[in-house]
């Protein structure tokens, strides 16, 4: 057998055991979520702040907007300012600061008040098969992107997030100290576009998926060794 030919072993069984991890990662994933209280808006407003929930409701049906920049139909808009440092020899330091945002950001219920959801969950995913609450669209605005990567330096540009109208949510995070946003969870935080009875679904579509490929990789690593 060649080297080139260990080499491909050697690196499918890096990306299955990669796979595998994931797919554990997953299934820890939901079981820190099964242990968080369900509630809806009207419940957040009576939870203690500080406590880690999962937040269920829908994005605004309107006014709807369009985003200054793409032009996209939505209920709010995000843009993120995004300062990336390049060193000189090899590496990169990210900071990001929200910048201009409008509309109705907020999770809704059948009654009661409305929840603000922080950026911080609102842009992560809460589950990689479903988008967030507030999507990403585009990256703009540019600024010496090629000097700093080449040379070193900071480079500049814009993200723009949006939220779409009247979709069914899930987040989770922690109740803010008005008990009126949801903020960064200590131990799961993000969003997904998706009802709450359906997240087990979800979860096990993601662990299937990566143990799935886990296991096609094992079998042509299998059969890559029987073959030589």
């Amino acid at each position: 057998m060649t080297a080139d030919v260990w080499f491909i072993i050697m690196l499918l069984g890096i990306v299955a055991v990669g796979l595998t991890g994931q797919a554990v990662r997953c299934a820890g994933h939901w079981l820190v979520l099964r242990r968080l209280p369900i509630v809806t808006p009207a419940e957040f407003a009576l939870a203690e702040p500080g406590t880690d929930v999962i937040l269920t409701g829908r994005t605004a049906a309107g006014p709807l907007l369009r985003s200054p920049e793409t032009r996209r139909d939505c209920v709010a808009y995000l843009y993120v300012n995004v300062r990336v440092y390049h060193y000189s020899g090899e590496g990169t330091d990210t900071t990001e600061t929200i910048g201009a945002g409008g509309g109705d950001a907020r999770i809704h219920g059948d009654a009661g008040p409305a929840v603000t959801i922080d950026p911080e969950p609102g842009r992560r995913k809460l589950f990689d098969t479903r988008d967030p609450m507030m999507r990403f669209t585009v990256t703009l605005n540019h600024v010496n992107q090629e000097s700093a990567q080449r040379y070193g330096g900071d480079e500049y540009y814009d993200r723009e997030y949006i939220t779409e109208a009247d979709l069914p949510i899930t987040a989770a995070g922690r109740v803010g100290p008005g008990r009126d946003r949801l903020e960064p969870g200590r131990w799961v935080t993000g969003t997904a576009t998706a009802e709450v009875a359906a997240l087990g679904r979800h979860t096990l579509i993601e662990v299937l998926a990566f143990l799935g490929g886990a296991a096609a990789l094992s079998g042509l690593i299998i059969l890559l060794l029987w073959l030589r």
